[in-house]
Order: C-alpha cells, then structure tokens, then sequence
C-alpha cells in the first residue's frame, strides 16, 4: 500500500474508529492513481523498487490528498471548508475528476491514454 490508515488517520487529524471506511477510502485512492499511471502504484514502495524517497514521497502525498478527497465527499457533502495550522484554509468541492491531484504523477506515466 502506499499509504495505511494510520497516515491517512494523521495526515486528516481525525480519529476514526471505523477501519473498514478507511481501507476503502484508501484502496480506492491506490487504485485512481494506478489507473492513471498504467501500473500497479504498490510497485513503487516494494522493497527492490527503482524509485527513490523522494519519488515514493510524490506517489505518497498524491494519495493521502486523493484518499482525503474521498472522505470528504461522503455522506453527500457538496463542499467542505476548512481552517488548519497557521491560519492556512483549504476548501474542496465535490470531485469526480481527480485529473488535478494526478498531474504530479504525470511523468510516470505508462502507455496510457488520455
């Protein structure tokens, strides 16, 4: 996995006790990014992998902000803003086209379309 629900659990500063939600939300961030790099994503963070720390890092954040996305848009919400450390604020909008968040990944691309 590229990420696990304990970082995904950090990253959002949430306590969530239902695990199950969690690894869906997960499985489905790895599966959006390994459909739009051509590859199983896990590849990247296997121990005889070519990518380095800061590359597996890249593939990391993308999914932590994907899977994020995912749980902010359950239970039907349209928007969700909010204030975090520093007086930074970040709003999302219901999202089905995660194209924005992948563009990091774009390089690794492998014969895909579009």
């Amino acid at each position: 996995m590229l990420i696990d629900a304990a970082l995904l659990r950090a990253f959002n500063r949430i306590n969530a006790d239902d695990e199950t939600l969690v690894r869906i939300h997960i499985g489905t961030a790895q599966q959006i990014i390994s459909d739009y790099v051509g590859f199983d994503a896990e590849e990247v963070m296997a121990e005889d992998s070519p990518y380095t720390e800061a590359q597996k890092s890249l593939f990391q954040s993308v999914a932590l902000r994907i899977a994020t996305l995912l749980q902010l848009e359950g239970g039907g919400n349209i928007g969700v803003s909010a204030s975090g450390a520093e007086g930074v604020s970040r709003s999302f909008l219901n999202v089905v086209d995660y194209t924005p968040y992948l563009k990091p990944l774009s390089a690794f691309r492998r014969n895909t379309e579009a």
